[in-house]
């Protein structure tokens, strides 16, 4: 039983030790920020501090923000709070972990203190090491979102003897957030955000792991994410069918699609990005790709040689310290790691050295030796790899050069034939009585009858009508909706813009429109309202920068819109 009260766990001097211990920078809606609550560091700690003891503490509502999940397309709700709450919350979860870390599961890896990922992976290899051949994946449905309230401050009082900091954490769990300014009920679930939702998740999945435990069940979990091992697939299809009942009954669902069975040998399974199959590990599929990506973006970026390479070594070393230490020295992903960053290397060396910012072999093996590249290599290795990369870029670089004057030659004459085809390809009408139709692959301009213009379809770009008395047939509009041809409607003597248009549904305007209307009424409305209003003061602001290099009057407004 947890036996320490709300006066033992918040003092000032606590609370301070704890302040330093928050890193998220994000201001809630009472736009305190980290600056502003330090000035008056002591004053504020001592009032949440005295609001908590005479029990008037209540938190700010949340701010709903959402981010992009690993799912493409999806997004993830977040609640941003205010710096007072998170410190509260903080300290909760540091006195309250302490308890808890003595009951939890030792095959429980998420959210812990001295577990993680690495700890998570390796026992997944022992239990297969050992025979367990046969495995269920279960992932629960949308789990930090739908932890019903009632059933997880039963468990918390079982557990607390002081209601009042049951009573605490109650207020967080029930506390609402404002999206945009409409307010949202909490009703179920714990804030994706707060600095005690991962901790309350252990302790209501904990149940779970006593249960998988009481059955002498082998398993291992990562927050909501577990798997379950057997030797034999009846044996497990007998666990699940217990295990899916008792999860039921926590008022909780299984991901339907997440959840199924494998076999080690056969079709191997993911887990926490590393890929199992028989006793090999790998990166996942899918996770290997983006990381390769994201090491030849790095490449590409617009730093300076010596910054990128920072910056590429920055990750290379985050590889290491995780993916990289469950891959054999042999797996073809140390090769192809190594390949990408061959290529989009020899490709930055030759870019330099157009850009005549480094010129010789000399300098660009200097920054290049600095890299610490996936693939194991010894230092003559190295050496030939760094060769291999600077040859490459070199002999690029050389033949670019060497064809420039042809490149050039080819662009003179495409630039006469663009000129000419730009001042032919819109269809320009004005006169009155005539009739465009279309015959074959030509668009064919009749005035009273008499043919006066043909035009290929595919010469076409855009059409203009600037009489209200010209005749178009159904076959022009069906041509110009099929090649994406614009249709404009102009008055020849208001020099406005077109006061009608038509497009096609295949056409960027179309589908620009569509998707504006598919955003209406979704939670991306917000986030792209914002992001236009954010795009619109930033270009603001660098405006009235450019004009304060000249007339340095202008400081306070840039403070201002900052």
């Amino acid at each position: 039983m947890f036996t320490q009260t709300i006066n033992d766990i918040f003092t000032p001097r606590l609370l301070k030790k704890t302040y330093a211990l928050i890193s998220s920078k994000a201001i809630g809606l009472d736009e305190v920020s980290v600056a502003f609550f330090e000035e008056d560091l002591e004053e504020n700690i001592a009032e949440i501090v005295e609001t908590l003891l005479a029990n008037s503490y209540a938190p700010e509502p949340l701010s709903r923000i959402y981010i992009p999940k690993a799912q493409r397309g999806e997004m993830r709700p977040l609640g941003i709070g205010a710096i007072k709450d998170k410190l509260v919350q903080k300290q909760l979860s540091l006195v309250l972990g302490n308890y808890f870390e003595t009951i939890f599961s030792d095959k429980s890896y998420g959210y812990r203190r001295n577990k993680g990922t690495h700890q998570a992976i390796r026992r997944v290899k022992d239990y297969i090491n050992a025979g367990y051949t046969h495995l269920y994946r279960l992932d629960i449905d949308n789990f930090f979102d739908t932890i019903p309230h009632d059933k997880l401050l039963t468990l918390l009082q079982s557990h607390i003897a002081d209601a009042k900091v049951v009573e605490l954490i109650a207020l967080f769990i029930h506390n609402g957030s404002f999206e945009g300014f409409r307010y949202l009920q909490h009703e179920e679930g714990v804030h994706q955000g707060d600095p005690l939702s991962p901790l309350l998740a252990n302790i209501y999945l904990h149940q779970v792991d006593h249960y998988l435990e009481e059955q002498n069940i082998p398993f291992v979990r990562f927050a909501d994410d577990m798997i379950l091992f057997a030797r034999q697939s009846s044996e497990l299809e007998q666990i699940f069918a217990k295990l899916h009942n008792y999860i039921r009954d926590l008022h909780l669902l299984l991901n339907p699609i997440k959840s199924r069975q494998y076999h080690i040998f056969k079709e191997g399974f993911d887990f926490l990005g590393i890929a199992f199959k028989g006793r090999e590990t790998s990166i996942e599929s899918q996770k290997f790709d983006a990381i390769v990506y994201e090491l030849q973006h790095i490449v590409k970026s617009r730093y300076p040689m010596s910054e990128m390479v920072d910056a590429l070594n920055e990750k290379l070393n985050g590889l290491t310290r995780y993916y990289l230490k469950f891959i054999e020295t042999s797996h073809p992903q140390f090769q192809l790691m190594n390949d990408a960053l061959l290529l989009s290397l020899a490709n930055r060396v030759e870019q330099e050295k157009k850009r005549g910012s480094l010129t010789t072999k000399k300098a660009f093996r200097a920054q290049l030796d600095e890299i610490a590249f996936p693939m194991p290599m010894a230092k003559m290795e190295k050496r030939d790899f760094i060769n291999r990369i600077i040859a490459r870029g070199f002999e690029a670089y050389l033949a670019g050069k060497t064809y420039k004057k042809s490149r050039k030659k080819i662009a003179e004459k495409k630039q006469v034939y663009a000129k000419k085809y730009a001042t032919s390809s819109v269809l320009y009408i004005s006169e009155i009585g005539t009739f465009l139709g279309v015959a074959k692959n030509t668009l064919v301009l009749k005035e009273k009858g008499k043919v006066v213009l043909r035009m290929p379809k595919n010469q076409c770009e855009r059409i203009i009508i600037a009489s209200r008395s010209v005749a178009i047939s159904g076959g022009v509009v069906k041509v110009c909706a099929d090649m994406g041809i614009a249709i404009d409607f102009i008055d020849p003597f208001a020099k406005k813009p077109p006061y009608a248009s038509l497009y096609g549904h295949k056409s960027v305007y179309a589908k620009m429109s569509l998707k504006q209307l598919q955003l209406l009424n979704t939670p991306q409305q917000m986030q792209f309202a914002k992001a236009f209003i954010k795009g619109k003061v930033k270009n603001q602001i660098n405006y009235l920068k450019y004009l304060n290099k000249y007339h340095q009057r202008f400081d306070e407004p840039i403070l201002a819109m900052n």
